[in-house]
């Protein structure tokens, strides 16, 4: 199924959204707890400004196989629904999971941490490490 899954996901990356969702659920009703197919119904309906789903089809996603792809997905969900402090955990739990992920890194820099408003840039990050964005702005 791991091929079906990748042709299926094509749909997705290629913004066919109705044909992905279709084919997403189609996986479901044959394996209910795909992993894959749960978190990329939950971007799709991200993506249609439907966050209480998606943060819900994640969690499942989350619960059946924790991949920081996954967490860091829910980040993007929570921050942009408004739950910067759930974002700021699940960002700290994918960069746990992939320790080389200039993203979370990033996104878990801008988050509000509730003492700051979100900024645009970056922060170092904790090993003193600097991604290529980061780089990019040197001056």
């Amino acid at each position: 199924m791991s091929k079906n899954f990748s042709d299926r996901h094509g749909h997705h990356q290629a913004g066919r959204i109705p044909q992905a969702d279709k084919l997403y659920r189609q996986i479901l009703a044959q394996q209910p707890k795909h992993a894959g197919a749960l978190q990329y119904l939950g971007m799709i309906a991200h993506q249609l400004d439907r966050n209480d789903i998606a943060v819900d089809l994640i969690r499942q996603a989350i619960a059946v196989k924790p991949t920081a792809e996954a967490y860091y997905n829910l980040g993007i969900v929570l921050s942009q629904a408004g739950q910067p402090e759930e974002a700021v955990a699940v960002y700290r739990q994918a960069i746990s999971l992939k320790p080389n992920n200039p993203d979370a890194f990033i996104n878990l820099g801008n988050a509000p941490d509730g003492n700051r408003p979100s900024r645009p840039g970056y922060r170092r990050q904790s090993s003193g490490h600097r991604t290529q964005a980061q780089l990019a702005r040197r001056p």
